[in-house]
C-alpha cells in the first residue's frame, strides 16, 4: 500500500513539475529560467526517489466544489521544493514531505493561501485539520523594494506571506495568508546578503495593499562564496580572493552538504545565503563535500564585506 501512496505522490510531484516524459531536447529554445525551474523539479525528484524510503508521505483532505484542484504546500524550511499535488474527486491528495516538517501553507489558485499543519508517525503523515475548508478569492499585496537611497532594488526577494515573490523591476505582487505575517524584502550586495526591516501587514478577503520595503546597507559580514543548488546541496560557483572560504581551501566545484548543522538539500537558495551571511567575527561551520569523496568540516569567521568580494 505504501508502495503505491509513494508512487502517486511521485507521480504528482513529477507531473506538476513538468518533468514527466521530458528529455533535454525538450529544453531546446526555452525560456531559461523556466530550464532552470525545470532542472531543478528533476533533480528534486531524484532527492525525492532516493530518499523515498525516509520521507513521510502526506495525506490530507480539501472539500472542494470542483471536480478536483491542484496546488503546492509551501514549506518555509525548504521553499524551493516543489511540494505540488493533484487531489481526486473526493478531495484526497498525498505528496512527500521532508521528516522534520510540520507545517507549511496551502496554496491553491484561486483560494486564499493558509496555514496547515500536520502530524507524524513514521513514515505516514496526516493533516491535523480534515477536511480542510478553502476560502475563494486571493488576497493580495503589492509594492516595491528600494534601497537607502530610495533606487529600486530590482533583484530582490520578497517572502513572509505565503509564496516568495521575485521583484520585476523592484516591483513584486503575491498572494497573502488570510492572517497576520510579517513582509521582508532580501537581496545581494556582493557575496552577503542584506535585508528590509520586516513590515507587518493584515490580510481580509479581498485586500489589495501596496507597501514600500527598505533593504538596509549592510553591515555584516560574510565568507566570500556563492553557491547553486544542486540535488545534494549547493555546488560552489566562486570563490573571493582572500576570503575566509579561499583561506579553508574551500574551492569552486565543492558540495556543501551542511551549513551550522542544518542539512542544505532543504535549503532554498535566499535560505543558503542567508545562512552565509552573519555579523562579522561570527563562527561558521560548512560541511564541504569535493569529488565525491569523504565530507570534510571546515570551521570558518566571517569577515567584513569588503574582504569577501
Amino acid at each position: 500500500m505504501r508502495t503505491a501512496l509513494t508512487w502517486l505522490a511521485l507521480i504528482a510531484l513529477g507531473a506538476a513539475g513538468g518533468w514527466l516524459a521530458r528529455g533535454p531536447a525538450d529544453d531546446a529554445g526555452a525560456d531559461p529560467e523556466k530550464v532552470e525551474f525545470n532542472e531543478r523539479v528533476r533533480d528534486w525528484r531524484l532527492q525525492a526517489r532516493s530518499q523515498q524510503q525516509q520521507w513521510p508521505i502526506l495525506t490530507c483532505n480539501l472539500v472542494i466544489a470542483e471536480d478536483r484542484l491542484s496546488g503546492r504546500i509551501y514549506l518555509p524550511s525548504a521553499p524551493r521544493l516543489p511540494t505540488y499535488f493533484f487531489t481526486n474527486e473526493a478531495g484526497d491528495f498525498s505528496l512527500l514531505v521532508p521528516p522534520d516538517s510540520t507545517s507549511g501553507e496551502l496554496i491553491i489558485a484561486g483560494h486564499a493561501p493558509r496555514p496547515v499543519q500536520w502530524s507524524v508517525s513514521g513514515l505516514d503523515a496526516h493533516c491535523t485539520e480534515s477536511p480542510i475548508e478553502l476560502v475563494p478569492g486571493e488576497m493580495v499585496v503589492r509594492g516595491r523594494v528600494v534601497n537607502s537611497d530610495g533606487h529600486p532594488e530590482p533583484h530582490a526577494t520578497v517572502s513572509g506571506c505565503g509564496d516568495p515573490g521575485l521583484t520585476q523591476e523592484a516591483e513584486f505582487w503575491l498572494s497573502g495568508i488570510p492572517s497576520a505575517c510579517e513582509l521582508i524584502a532580501t537581496t545581494n550586495k556582493g557575496h552577503l546578503l542584506v535585508e528590509s526591516d520586516p513590515v507587518s501587514v493584515e490580510f481580509s478577503p479581498g485586500s489589495d495593499l501596496f507597501l514600500e520595503l527598505v533593504v538596509r546597507e549592510s553591515t555584516g559580514g560574510g565568507i566570500g562564496l556563492t553557491g547553486s543548488q544542486s540535488h545534494d546541496g549547493f555546488a560552489v560557483l566562486s570563490v573571493a580572493q582572500g576570503s575566509p572560504s579561499q583561506l579553508a581551501g574551500i574551492a569552486e566545484g565543492d558540495i556543501i552538504t551542511e551549513i551550522d548543522g542544518v542539512d542544505a538539500t532543504l535549503m532554498g537558495s535566499r535560505d543558503f545565503e542567508r545562512r552565509l551571511s552573519g555579523a562579522s567575527g561570527e563562527p561558521i561551520v560548512l560541511v564541504v563535500k569535493r569529488d565525491g569523496g569523504t565530507p570534510q568540516t571546515h570551521r570558518l569567521t566571517r569577515a567584513p564585506e569588503q574582504t569577501t568580494r
